[in-house]
């Protein structure tokens, strides 16, 4: 996994990650759309129970 991709996946779990460096780019609202659905489905596949942050 890219830093870019663990950086966007690690946010929304409540975990403290920075911006990524140059020249890597944040990714943008409709990729973290996508990265939201696959963090709520692919849990769900195995029986996992996904924890929001607080």
């Amino acid at each position: 996994m890219g830093r870019t991709s663990f950086k966007a996946a690690a946010r929304p779990r409540g975990l403290p990650v920075g911006p990524v460096p140059a020249p890597l780019t944040d990714a943008g609202p409709a990729d973290l759309a996508d990265l939201e659905k696959l963090l709520d489905g692919g849990p769900n596949l195995v029986g996992a129970v996904r924890r929001r942050a607080a």
